[in-house]
């Protein structure tokens, strides 16, 4: 009997201690560039040349034999509000040669915070030393977007990727 008062009391002592908690559902805002406060402004243009390094096969053996890579461009809009257009996209091999222009004639247009690609497949023979010439414009001055190769393989289970920056050829304000 005395166990079964000590139980009830603190079974009454527990519930009362515990405090209601009400379940509070959070609503997500869209996200919204506006409240964005800049601290320090960044360099805006208007049009940018870029070539960028593609190692679709890399040395290894002593140089004696190559490893095939894929790779790909991608091209990230980092612009809030105004879109890029992309009007060429070269690709070249080790000699300077052109293997392909992945526009023909079109233009790209990349919204704000979107990003394309431009894919080279592993089966590619064309050097340490192939490269895309990516040629973009923007109606008025734009933050400029971050460019980047990227080369991957997954062949017999192993894993290699790494990725490479381009340089600003030329570019207009």
């Amino acid at each position: 009997m005395r166990y079964a008062i000590i139980s009830i009391t603190l079974a009454i002592g527990v519930f009362l201690s515990c405090k209601h908690h009400e379940t509070q559902t959070v609503k997500l805002a869209k996200f919204d560039p506006v409240h964005i406060k800049v601290k320090n402004p960044v360099k805006k243009v208007k049009a940018q040349t870029f070539y960028l390094p593609v190692y679709s096969s890399i040395p290894f053996a002593e140089g004696k034999s190559f490893y095939g890579l894929s790779s790909f461009m991608a091209v990230h809009n980092t612009d809030f509000n105004n879109p890029i257009y992309i009007t060429s996209v070269y690709y070249l091999d080790t000699e300077g040669n052109l293997i392909k222009d992945f526009l023909l004639s079109r233009v790209d247009t990349v919204m704000p915070m979107q990003t394309v690609n431009y894919f080279v497949p592993e089966s590619d023979r064309s050097g340490v030393g192939a490269n895309f010439i990516l040629e973009w414009m923007a109606d008025s001055a734009v933050n400029e977007p971050l460019v980047e190769t990227i080369m991957v393989s997954l062949t017999s289970g192993q894993g290699v990727s790494f990725s490479s920056k381009g340089k600003i050829l030329n570019e207009l304000y």
